[in-house]
């Protein structure tokens, strides 16, 4: 009797797990009745449910980046005029403006006709097909829609195939610029939406001295997207220094006098380069995308002239060389300083390398931020953001002001003691000429002198109003470098 009963709640309890088991499968089938409540897929998930009648339905997915995902719709059986269909949305539920539908690159003209949307039909004896799309980072919506004869319903499966990073790697600003090596960089650039209508990406690069310096623009299309469109229109466009802006550099392309490296026609694989002698100095260069296609791929490769990754040392005195070469070595000096060397250095300049000696440091950007009303310059809201400059007391800066010995003698004791929370050991300089210093600096030279940071120009003096030029401004934040 008891060897009756375990084998009667043995199987009892088998039957209660086959129902709790076919349960929670049958409840995650099918897709949410609408955005908010869509069924989540991830890369090579599948949903399958059976439909019967005219609906509609929602899944979602979410991208971490620009991606080429693959999603297949099949319908595994039906009868005469049975149909499905999905439309890929991004981001609509984010609210943004970026949920125009987006289509596959493949298929016959009549998917097309749907405004993007890809369709299966029994009618037409397709049962199954994959259409590829080109999204942004964020969520994404796979609206579905179906007719099944309420007589004979029949199986839909909604795959995502695959989801794979795609380059999408340019600023959106010249602020954001991405930054690229005019010795060999390479930048790929893929269009994500259904048309990139005016759409320009920036990129930077910095030459320390005058070179020649090639771009070469070349476009890839993915196979079937150019039936969408009989436009292709890339443009790289190059300007000088940010501060200006508009200043256009010049040059022949294909023997026309054009300001662009332009492609015009639509084909499989376009390349124009063109070359320009350019001075030392920071330019910017624009990729402007006109209505092209998802899922065309532009590239961008840059070579020039110069002898290699070393800092313009020629415009340096001889003693303080190796200083800007170590300097240069450890990231410390922006690219916008990395020539002219006996200039005179701004109170906005050096904030400059005061915050790659931060970053550096500290292994991550400031991302906290106070304002003056003289400039906007990033930099000094940085260092303002995080306490080591104060200003002048009356909410402003002056970033163009001369940069003096004592001025580095503060910032440098103020760098310490916020990257390290370390306060070094007050001391009372013994210079000669303490009495041309400000009151208020006297501490701060003191303290850089008994650490070493900081040492007298000879005579027994610390010259504290004299200004700092670039190379000395280098030189002694590498000394405060090596005290950390």
């Amino acid at each position: 009797m008891k060897q009756k009963l375990t084998r009667s709640v043995l199987a009892l309890s088998l039957a209660l797990v086959i129902v709790l088991s076919f349960t929670s499968l049958t409840a995650l089938a099918g897709p949410g009745s609408d955005e908010a409540s869509a069924t989540e897929l991830k890369a090579g998930e599948s949903d399958t449910f059976t439909a019967a009648g005219t609906d509609s339905g929602w899944y979602k997915f979410e991208l971490n980046e620009a991606s080429k995902v693959t999603i297949t719709l099949s319908l595994q059986s039906g009868t005469m005029n049975d149909w499905a269909i999905i439309t890929v949305n991004h981001g609509r539920a984010g609210g943004n403006d970026m949920w125009k539908y987006v289509g596959p690159t493949g298929g016959s003209p009549a998917d097309r006709e749907y405004g993007g949307r890809h369709q299966v039909s029994v009618n037409d004896n397709l049962l199954s097909t994959t259409g590829t799309y080109f999204l942004a980072e964020g969520w994404c919506y796979i609206g579905l829609g179906y007719r099944i004869s309420t007589e004979h319903p029949a199986p839909i499966t909604v795959k995502i195939d695959s989801i794979e990073p795609i380059a999408d790697t340019g600023g959106l600003t010249r602020e954001d610029a991405t930054a690229v090596d005019p010795a060999g960089g390479v930048i790929s650039q893929y269009a994500i939406n259904q048309d990139r209508n005016v759409e320009s990406y920036f990129y930077k690069f910095t030459l320390p001295e005058a070179a020649s310096v090639s771009i070469q623009l070349s476009t890839r299309l993915e196979p079937g997207s150019a039936e969408h469109d009989d436009r292709l229109n890339a443009a790289v466009t190059m300007h000088l220094g940010y501060a200006t802006g508009v200043d256009i550099i010049h040059g022949l392309v294909d023997g026309e006098d054009g300001w662009r490296l332009h492609i015009r026609e639509l084909d499989a694989s376009l390349t124009q380069s063109i070359t320009y002698e350019l001075p030392a100095g920071t330019y910017y260069v624009e990729l402007y995308v006109d209505f092209a296609y998802r899922g065309t791929e532009f590239t961008l490769s840059f070579t020039s002239s110069l002898s290699g990754a070393t800092p313009n040392i020629g415009s340096a005195d001889g003693w303080a060389r190796d200083a800007i070469e170590a300097a240069y070595a450890l990231g410390l000096i922006p690219d916008s300083l990395q020539s002219n060397y006996t200039t005179l250095i701004t109170r906005a300049e050096y904030c400059a390398i005061a915050v790659r000696l931060y970053e550096l440091y500290t292994g991550g950007p400031i991302t906290t931020f106070s304002d003056f009303s003289d400039t906007g310059d990033i930099n000094v809201r940085k260092l303002a953001g995080v306490g080591v400059v104060q200003g002048n007391g009356d909410g402003t800066f002056s970033p163009n002001g001369v940069f003096t010995r004592e001025q580095m003698a503060a910032i440098s004791v103020n760098l310490v003691e916020t990257m390290t929370g370390v306060v070094i050991p007050a001391s009372n300089p013994n210079f000669n000429d303490m009495d041309q210093a400000q009151t208020w600096f006297r501490p701060y030279i003191g303290q850089v002198q008994a650490a070493g940071i900081m040492q007298g120009v000879g005579d027994n003096r610390f010259d504290p109003k004299s200004e700092l030029d670039r190379q000395s401004a280098i030189m002694l934040t590498l000394n405060l470098y090596n005290f950390l």
